[in-house]
């Protein structure tokens, strides 16, 4: 709400007086804000284009919206997207009244600034250039065509200037202590258009984008000889924007805080960064050495585990005793293909490490007392000769006879049959207890200098067996 205030003879007062969250706010003409192509929303503050003939000497602020001035003048279809790139067409006459216009809105505004006013422009500068289409000199053509920036007349206060967009949607304020900050707070934002650099004035980062990106969303800028300050902001979404936004402008012009809006925690900050930065490198050590530790951590987890399944080799039947064979199979540098089974016995294929042409079909099988039976070893072939691969494949079975006899006192592994029918075959029959003993073995030389050319061999040992496998401690060193 407002009113004009009378004066005692009835007479008008000049004196505009205005309610702002229930403050009573009393602006002469001279400290009123101007909206320029700005949406004001609110009546008591006056709006404009900005090729209108406007004083604005009058007015300690100033709110000018790029996007809004380029559709109203014809400089950019309403249906634009910000970043895109626009041309109008303009006749040689049409130009030259811009032009007019332009220069004495650019000196208009350099006079506000120099009287200490503040600009605030949205950050929405269109990508607009205008096509000026003028009589040629030469006679070869009868006409030339030019191209301008629409907003050329920016660089008469600014200078040569550059920007860049990208999109946002929250703000992250420097100085939470900022009269924006207590205006605006965390209230979202459509997008951001961000002033790289510019030739005439300093530029300082008042609030940055909540995006990866943190571009810089609200900035300051000021110059050496000019009092007055310009403010790049973007299009804020909240309700009651004008009102709140004139008022905390209001506080800026007029307090101390128009020499440096730069919090003095953030030299404290950057100082105690650059006394730090001798540490560092020894934080970056040790955090590498932690690092490692981590991976020999995880590495001795790992063994661990490992060393928990392997045991399974002797005592335990169908899936946990599968599982070992995978454990110990691997940690000889097989390669297992088939997933584990569900608990029942079945056969499964691998091939050494850094050889995928040689196959082996492996069962796993127990018996609770007495040596494992031909019967195992047919079914282990009957299962190669199903096979469908093209690959040639050996058997391997693995017998954990007497699973419940120790195994130092388990004297017979497999019946005769069984090897004698191994032979026929071509089958490697192995006792649980000799797979224990060889995974066991390259466990602890891991860290040998011929821990491959060590599993290899026992590799190439199981490859060439065809009868009841004996690992063979001169050779190894066991």
């Amino acid at each position: 709400m407002n009113n004009i205030r009378e004066k005692s003879d009835g007479s008008a007062d000049a004196t505009l007086v205005a309610t702002f969250e229930g403050v009573r706010l009393e602006q002469t003409p001279q400290s009123l804000a101007m909206f320029v192509n700005w949406s004001a929303h609110d009546r008591e503050f006056p709006t404009c284009n900005l090729l209108d003939d406007v004083d604005f000497a009058n007015y300690k602020l100033i709110f000018f919206d790029p996007h809004r001035f380029a559709i109203a003048n014809r400089l950019l279809s309403p249906e634009a997207e910000i970043s895109d790139v626009n041309y109008v067409s303009f006749k040689e006459r049409d130009f030259v009244h811009y032009l007019s216009g332009v220069k004495r809105v650019a000196a208009s505004l350099t006079q506000f600034l120099g009287n200490g006013g503040l600009l605030v422009i949205r950050s929405n500068i269109p990508k607009s250039h205008i096509k000026v289409r003028k009589r040629s000199s030469t006679g070869t053509r009868k006409y030339t065509e030019s191209v301008i920036s629409s907003f050329f007349w920016l660089e008469d206060i600014l200078g040569v200037y550059s920007l860049t967009y990208c999109q946002a949607k929250t703000l992250r304020y420097l100085n939470p202590k900022n009269p924006l900050h207590g205006v605006f707070g965390k209230s979202g934002i459509h997008c951001v258009q961000t002033l790289n650099s510019t030739s005439k004035a300093q530029m300082e980062v008042i609030a940055t984008s909540g995006s990866s990106t943190n571009a810089a969303a609200i900035s300051r800028l000021s110059f050496d000889t000019i009092p007055g300050q310009i403010y790049l902001v973007p299009q804020f979404l909240i309700k009651g924007e004008t009102a709140k936004m004139v008022e905390a402008f209001k506080q800026i012009a007029a307090s101390a805080q128009s020499g440096s809006l730069r919090p003095s925690w953030l030299d404290y900050y950057e100082k105690q960064v650059r006394d730090f930065s001798p540490f560092r490198s020894k934080i970056d050590e040790v955090e590498i050495k932690m690092e490692a530790l981590k991976k020999q951590l995880a590495s001795l987890i790992h063994k661990q585990d490992v060393y928990d399944d392997l045991p399974h080799l002797l005592f335990e039947s169908e899936g946990e005793l599968e599982i070992a064979t995978r454990t110990a199979l691997e940690i000889l540098g097989f390669t297992c293909l088939q997933p584990t089974s569900n608990g029942k016995a079945s056969a499964f294929e691998v091939h050494p490490a850094n050889d995928k042409s040689v196959r082996l079909m492996v069962r796993a099988t127990h018996s609770e007392s007495g040596p494992i039976l031909v019967n195992q070893v047919t079914a282990l072939q009957t299962a190669i000769e199903n096979r469908t691969s093209a690959i040639k494949a050996k058997g391997m079975l693995v017998g954990n006879a007497a699973r419940y006899t120790r195994p130092e006192q388990r004297h017979s592994w497999f019946d005769e049959p069984s090897t004698k029918e191994s032979k026929r075959s071509d089958i490697c029959l192995m006792p649980s207890l000799v797979l224990f003993t060889m995974a066991c073995y390259v466990m602890t030389r891991h860290d040998a200098e011929n821990i491959d050319a060590l599993k290899t061999s026992l590799r190439r040992d199981i490859i060439d067996c065809d009868s009841v496998f004996v690992l063979s401690r001169k050779k190894y060193a066991i």
